[in-house]
């Protein structure tokens, strides 16, 4: 007589064992009564697929509605088909390293019908059928929020060690090198935010003109500072008051942005200036 086991996870049932439900019972290891009702109300994501091609087989209502696919669109799909192609090899691999114990976990995106993706963590399991094709009963779990959390503190930390760099270099600074170092520290801050340019503008001590520029561009830009140098603030209402306020400045597309003046319009097209 032949068992299995599968492992249920969700709010309420996390680590609860179901056992033993047989095989001869019922040709799909995930359809008993029981099980069924369960699948059908975790908020997990569980599939069934086809070992030889990891062709779905059978996919609970969670997966679907997280998903956004149908029945039929999901099942036009292998599991392989939607996860992220940076992960993949990372798949194939546990795959094979697993494929003796017949288990494995793995961290991945899945690719969701809208095209995004989704942070799961996923644990796979061979299920053995004697009447039919060797099944992998596949649960994942959402780990979107963790993941973008974990990110955020990242970038914090980095943005942390980038000013307190900075602000050592900058105590430590002669008068002769200070050029060099400010176009390094907007270098680091360019790059650090995934910029194709940035810059220090400096405003003449009577606030009337621009009295310098330092920029960083990434390789195959054109420098566009000296198209700032010498003009006049009050041709650029938009972008000095923002200066002033010590504000946040996020430039949509040019097409779309709104500014104050003519003038405001035409320097950000010719920067190709847009936030990211």
């Amino acid at each position: 007589m032949a068992f299995f086991y599968v492992l249920i996870r969700g709010n309420d049932l996390k680590n609860t064992l179901l056992k033993p439900a047989r095989l001869e019972d019922t040709e799909h290891p995930l359809h008993s009564q029981l099980n069924q009702f369960i699948l059908d109300n975790l908020p997990d994501l569980i599939v069934s697929c086809r070992l030889s091609d990891f062709s779905f087989e059978y996919a609970n209502p969670a997966t679907l509605r997280v998903l956004g696919y149908t029945q039929e669109e999901l099942f036009s799909h292998s599991a392989f088909d939607l996860v992220h192609p940076e992960d993949l090899p990372g798949v194939l691999e546990e795959l094979n390293k697993n494929m003796a114990i017949g288990q494995g976990s793995v961290e991945i995106r899945y690719r969701k019908k809208d095209g995004s993706y989704l942070w799961v963590a996923v644990t796979g399991t061979i299920v053995p059928r004697p009447n039919s094709e060797t099944a992998v009963i596949i649960i994942s779990h959402d780990i979107t929020a963790k993941k973008e959390a974990e990110a955020q503190l990242q970038r914090q930390q980095a943005a942390q060690e980038i000013l307190l760099e900075t602000s050592k270099s900058f105590n430590n600074i002669t008068v002769e090198d200070i050029d060099d170092l400010i176009t390094e520290t907007v270098r680091k801050i360019c790059q650090f935010d995934q910029s194709e340019r940035s810059y220090v503008i400096l405003f003449s001590e009577d606030q009337y003109t621009i009295s310098d520029v330092f920029e960083w561009c990434e390789q195959g830009s054109t420098s566009k500072m000296q198209d700032l140098k010498g003009l006049p603030v009050n041709v650029l209402p938009w972008w000095s008051n923002k200066v002033q306020e010590i504000g946040e400045i996020y430039i949509p597309p040019v097409n779309e942005v709104v500014l104050d003046s003519k003038h405001d319009h035409d320097i950000t097209k010719l920067q190709s200036t847009q936030s990211r």
